[in-house]
């Protein structure tokens, strides 16, 4: 089943660069002699702003319906993130339709999580001057991904950063910023922010409460060797500087970090690769089902 127009109409919240505000920037960006950004997305960008092709709030109905036979679960994707985050993935996708008849799309929808990544950049990068100092303002754009009230869109890949240890946030920003680690769209967001505003984020997120389980979770017993996380973790897994916070962190997210370190393909930090690879992947699995259910 197609999605129905109601569905794929995405109103822009009032205050917040709508997708034409960002694509407009583009130009002025694309013009600076540094500039080192996803040059699929420029063009894209700076073709909406030539073509305005369609504004986020009232869609062409020739639009939806490219959009619903190409991507049937783009309206699910638009309603998990924050309606200017909508907003702005629904005008990349008008751009691209308009620029080559929809041919691209599917495409284009697959590749999502880095382009996506760099329109957060341009988000950062074009809003207003009054709100240029605004830590609140731009720790919003973390929203679209990390939740409005701290739940993340999607638990299995994105972490809780509400009530994280601060001091683990500047790490992982700065990480992103310097390229020690690398993600598809943290990595362009965090280049976009200056060093003093990676402080002001990460003290903005921490001062926050971890948000609440909204569902039942599975107590497991503690697992074999799961003593050794406590120096750095603490006694009841709430983390302590340098170290996270690990409980309630859902079950796929922590596997799936532990098991990167184990394969070096995260190697941020000196001491948890020789931790990991030291254990089992079923030793792995026990951890991060205790840990998820704390």
């Amino acid at each position: 089943m197609l999605p129905s127009a109601s569905e794929l109409t995405v109103p822009v919240s009032a205050g917040w660069p709508c997708a034409q505000t960002v694509c407009t920037g583009a130009k002025r960006i694309a013009a600076a002699p540094a500039a080192k950004f996803n040059i699929s997305l420029l063009r894209i960008a700076v073709s909406l702003n030539e073509i305005c092709f369609v504004c986020p709030e009232t869609p062409s109905e020739s639009f939806r319906r490219r959009l619903g036979m190409r991507y049937p679960d783009s309206a699910w994707m638009m309603s998990q993130v924050s309606p200017w985050a909508a907003a702005l993935y629904f005008c990349l996708c008008s751009a691209l339709c308009a620029v080559t008849g929809g041919r691209n799309l599917t495409m284009f929808a697959r590749s999502f999580s880095t382009i996506f990544g760099a329109a957060v950049s341009f988000a950062l990068a074009v809003l207003p001057a009054h709100a240029a100092d605004d830590i609140e303002a731009k720790a919003q754009a973390c929203a679209a991904c990390h939740g409005a009230n701290g739940v993340p869109t999607d638990p299995k890949t994105i972490p809780i950063i509400w009530g994280q240890q601060q001091s683990y946030l500047v790490k992982q920003l700065h990480d992103y910023r310097s390229g020690d680690r690398d993600d598809p769209i943290m990595s362009p967001i965090a280049k976009q922010l200056a060093q003093e505003d990676l402080r002001k984020i990460a003290a903005y997120f921490a001062a926050k409460s971890w948000p609440v389980q909204s569902a039942a979770v599975v107590t497991a017993p503690p697992p074999t060797g799961i003593t050794q996380c406590q120096p750095c973790h603490q006694p009841n897994f709430a983390g302590g500087p340098p170290a996270p916070r690990l409980a309630g962190l859902s079950y796929e997210y922590l596997l799936a970090s532990m098991r990167s370190f184990a394969a070096d393909a995260r190697a941020n930090n000196e001491d948890m690769p020789k931790f990991m690879r030291a254990l089992a992947d079923g030793e792995l699995e026990a951890m991060a089902r205790y840990l998820s259910g704390l």
